[in-house]
């Protein structure tokens, strides 16, 4: 789906000097210019639903977000977007690890 550019948008990301990130996929990149823009709230929620998250707190969201149009473009900072997905992926990696760790315990101590 194409973004639509709102005048509030584009003056929004000119004023910032603020440079979008065609592609939105998760990477490591720092640039703290970048910003992604999504259609709307759907759009944003399900980057992070397509990286991993099985849903987004609304809170959490508000944090990665910069702006808000009228029109319902959303823009956010990508290097907080993906930090936010890299810590994500960590704690759940060491909660399965774990997990993984008590449920070969228990059956060693069964056996």
């Amino acid at each position: 789906m194409k973004v639509r550019f709102d005048l509030e948008l584009i003056l929004y990301m000119n004023l910032l000097s603020l440079k979008e990130e065609k592609v939105k996929a998760y990477s490591e990149d720092e640039d703290q210019f970048k910003v992604y823009v999504f259609n709307d709230d759907e759009d944003f929620k399900n980057y992070f639903v397509e990286n991993g998250y099985d849903s987004i707190d609304e809170e959490l969201m508000d944090m990665c977000r910069l702006k808000t149009t009228k029109k319902g473009s959303v823009i956010a900072l990508k290097g907080l977007c993906d930090h936010t997905i890299s810590r994500y992926r960590k704690l759940s990696d060491r909660l399965k690890y774990h997990n993984g760790d008590i449920e070969n315990h228990l059956v060693k101590k069964r056996g």
